[in-house]
């Protein structure tokens, strides 16, 4: 891996972990092993090229200070099954995501990363793997209960109760933004792919179709909407009064991969 202005380059081998510094006329004169007791399975550059972080085969997670190539931070995770969905650096290059030892999603501050972790909790259910939007205002959490938690950024830490989309009958081990910023896939073990709109006013069109009607303020408040409110469907009267039962969530549809035949 190279750091994105290309000044650093890291490689794993079966035993250690070595830097070189591409900037220089002769790289490999410039070689550094990291003290990391295990290879590392997964490795990350933060985008101003001032960290390194590593997650190795035993559940450890090392941060690594590219300056001096010194681990001043080391984070166990709750399993030993690792992969670099379960860590993600803010493309602002203030955060890292992580895991608690408990299962939970968590923040570490990079400018002052000898604080404690932020933990932000799981809502019952262990995380299976993190990943930031494309500029760093939501963070998404993957659940074994097949939810996806998400935070706003912009609101962190004043606000830091999550939005909980729901739908997927399995465990999540991988989540992603789409480049646009509109989807939020996840997925699992299975063949199964789920996708969720993030678009505020799409969902609320889909919304209005499903239900052919402006949500309650039951709904409203179940649905996670921080505003005060309103009519989501301007087309139909505005009943204030009405506490409905909830109409079925919107949920995305899975998508089966087809399996190739041989």
């Amino acid at each position: 891996k190279t750091t994105d202005d290309g000044s650093a380059c890291e490689a794993d081998g079966q035993r250690a972990t070595s830097l070189w510094d591409l900037a220089r006329p002769d790289p490999a004169a410039s070689r550094l092993d990291l003290p990391t007791p295990v290879a590392p399975q997964a490795a990350a550059f933060s985008p101003d090229s001032r960290w390194l972080v590593t997650l190795d085969r035993e559940g450890s997670l090392n941060l690594v200070a590219l300056e001096s190539g010194e681990i001043v931070r080391q984070f166990q995770f709750y399993s030993s099954e690792t992969s670099q969905s379960q860590f993600a650096i803010d493309p602002q290059g203030r955060w890292l995501a992580t895991l608690d030892g408990m299962g939970n999603a968590a923040l570490l501050d990079l400018r002052a990363p000898q604080e404690p972790l932020v933990v932000l909790g799981n809502q019952g259910f262990p995380i299976g793997a993190l990943a930031f939007n494309r500029d760093g205002t939501l963070l998404a959490a993957a659940a074994a209960s097949g939810r996806v938690l998400l935070w706003d950024m912009t609101a962190f830490p004043a606000e830091s109760r999550p939005l909980l989309l729901t739908g997927g009958t399995q465990a999540f081990d991988r989540v992603v933004f789409t480049a646009d910023g509109r989807l939020l896939i996840a997925d699992g073990p299975s063949a199964s792919i789920y996708a969720w709109h993030l678009d505020f006013d799409a969902v609320l069109d889909l919304a209005c179709q499903a239900a052919g009607r402006n949500l309650t303020q039951t709904e409203w408040s179940l649905y996670g909407f921080s505003e005060d409110y309103r009519a989501t469907c301007p087309q139909w009267p505005l009943d204030r009064a009405s506490v409905a039962t909830p109409n079925p969530v919107i949920t995305p549809t899975p998508t089966t991969t087809p399996t190739p035949t041989p």
